[in-house]
């Protein structure tokens, strides 16, 4: 008897418990749409059904995730104003990441692509033997779960295209000769491997392939754990000075354009922001705008 009713008083625990995770995700989703929302009226940027799916259930409550990685959801809204940006001064051209892992990040860049363009996801992904930092770790059929990922979250499905192999031994003709458009890239994440050759010659070929005004987003320069992006960031910019420009820092992120355009998107970045959550530092002996909202 004991037994049956511990069993009844574990199935009902259990369904509070699911009842109670359900109910959260509920009022995540539901609490992410209205941002989302206000963000919109206010500043008048688009957003497409995707991206709106995407940013409400990106996180879910207690720890469940749908899609695991390192990536603030926070930076949508960056992304959406620098495609705002991008779309009122003409500027076209591909999307594109290198070091996708399951796809957290780069899916919002499939949701930024236009008529007539494509996204580029690089990855070593089961190749572990190029998984130099052992970022990640390895996960088996790693492809195959990105590309489920992006098939859930994305309509646009058949934009995508994919390098897998060792950014090291790759060129910008490599990433060019990818997109059948003919067309470089307007927007390029950097998140490979975090060791500082390795980054230098992602941006090396990344610059290359920029569309004039064009954005590079770098993770985790600032990141104690992969000092090797920092250094090789700075080894970057000191070989190609006046180049790029930094125009914002934020969510563990730093975007460079090309020198002549930092001055377009850091103005619409300014009008963005509550100000008393922005300074401005010397960056590359550049006034560059920060996210720096205090508790």
């Amino acid at each position: 008897m004991k037994y049956y009713i511990s069993m009844i008083i574990c199935a009902v625990s259990f369904l509070y418990v699911q009842s109670s995770f359900a109910e959260k995700k509920k009022q995540s989703h539901d609490s992410n749409i209205e941002i989302f929302k206000t963000v919109q009226k206010k500043f008048n940027i688009k957003a497409s059904a995707d991206t709106k799916k995407y940013y409400a259930e990106i996180d879910y409550p207690d720890g469940l995730r749908r899609i695991d990685g390192w990536f603030d959801k926070h930076v949508i809204i960056l992304l959406l104003v620098i495609d705002d940006v991008q779309a009122k001064n003409n500027i076209t051209g591909n999307v594109g990441e290198i070091g996708v892992w399951q796809g957290r990040s780069f899916i919002p860049l499939m949701h930024l692509v236009r008529q007539d363009e494509c996204a580029l996801a690089m990855d070593c992904f089961e190749l572990y033997q190029f998984n130099l930092d052992n970022s990640g770790g390895n996960m088996p059929k790693l492809l195959e779960m990105f590309t489920n990922n992006v098939k859930a979250y994305c309509s646009n499905f058949d934009v995508l295209r994919v390098i897998k192999g060792n950014s090291l031994e790759l060129s910008s003709h490599d990433y060019l000769g990818k997109m059948e458009n003919g067309k470089g890239f307007r927007i390029f994440s950097i998140d490979g491997c975090h060791e500082a050759q390795a980054t230098i010659i992602d941006m090396k070929n990344v610059c290359e392939c920029l569309v004039p005004g064009g954005v590079i987003e770098i993770d985790d320069y600032f990141n104690p754990s992969w000092p090797g992006v920092s250094e090789g960031v700075n080894a970057f910019m000191r070989e190609n000075p006046n180049r790029l420009k930094p125009f914002f820092i934020g969510w563990n992120k730093v975007f460079f354009t090309h020198t002549e355009y930092a001055q377009l998107y850091s103005d619409m970045f300014k009008k963005f922001f509550v100000p008393q959550d922005l300074t401005i530092k010397k960056f590359f002996n550049v006034a560059t705008l920060i996210y720096d909202k205090k508790p």
